[in-house]
């Protein structure tokens, strides 16, 4: 019996979200401790003296122990300072750091969950082989312009009862460094708007959404994910306002995927939604906060 004439069995759904909600906490985890080592790593490295090549090697060592006891005082007594330094490097100093967060996402979520999903509980997912020509990414780019407008209306609404929903920090000190900083608007585009377009659209419609799809949970499906979704953007240093905006907005991507039954159109709207944010910020900078 294929999957499409399995009779509907409502526990399913709670089976399914159990599978996915399971996989994810495992990924985020993951994605956890890869991001508190890296940075760390990157942490250090900044505080190594640039001219250390010209040093003896004695010197070397000498500076090489000192600074690792010096981080190693600080990570202990104050780590909020080496994840405010981070955020720092990234979002000013070195942008191209954007794409190493991309690759820790790819390694913690994506992988996993391919994995799982095709190895071990053996889901049917989107495989990517969707048609992708011009006309698929127009469709998109409209979508995703169409969306970005409409959230922007909701900000409006919000502006006018004086309130605006506080984000995080990181996207705090990228808007504010956006602003007239073509390369690391760049960058930006390129990272969060571009990859974790991709990405993102990959985990959450094709292969999340797909797997209740093909149980035949195509509206149940599309809530729940989205909800997961949302609450992937989760941030405590953020109004929790946040991630129900963002429930919405994977409501959206999501009724235009199972509309269109095209990964690559939803991948151009989340690209585009992105891109148009870090524009504006461009832009703005932290007016926009």
């Amino acid at each position: 019996m294929s999957e499409e004439q399995i009779p509907r069995d409502n526990f399913e759904i709670f089976r399914i979200s159990f599978i996915h909600i399971t996989i994810l906490s495992f990924c985020y985890v993951l994605l956890m401790f890869l991001s508190q080592f890296t940075i760390a790593t990157v942490a250090l490295q900044n505080r190594i003296p640039e001219n250390i090549v010209d040093m003896s090697d004695e010197e070397k060592t000498e500076v090489q122990v000192k600074t690792v006891k010096e981080f190693e005082v600080l990570l202990k007594n104050n780590p909020e300072k080496i994840n405010e330094e981070y955020i720092e490097a990234v979002t000013k100093t070195t942008p191209s750091l954007l794409f190493l967060q991309n690759i820790l996402w790819f390694i913690c979520f994506v992988v996993p969950t391919y994995f799982i999903f095709t190895k071990l509980i053996h889901a049917k997912i989107n495989d990517l082989s969707d048609e992708l020509g011009l006309n698929q990414i127009s469709r998109g780019i409209i979508a995703g312009i169409i969306i970005f407008l409409l959230m922007l209306a909701v900000s409006m609404i919000f502006s006018l009862f004086n309130y605006k929903p506080k984000i995080n920090e990181f996207q705090t000190k990228l808007f504010t460094n956006l602003k007239g900083n073509y390369y690391l608007l760049a960058w930006s585009v390129y990272t969060i708007g571009l990859i974790t377009g991709i990405l993102e659209e990959v985990l959450f419609r094709g292969f999340l959404l797909t797997h209740f799809v093909n149980r035949g949970f195509e509206k149940e499906g599309l809530m729940i994910t989205s909800v997961i979704f949302g609450m992937m953007h989760f941030s405590f240093d953020a109004s929790p306002v946040v991630p129900v905006l963002l429930t919405i907005v994977g409501i959206l991507f999501g009724s235009l995927y199972l509309q269109s039954r095209n990964i690559w159109i939803s991948v151009g709207a989340h690209a585009t939604y992105n891109s148009l944010g870090l524009i504006t910020a461009y832009f703005l900078g932290d007016k926009l906060l």
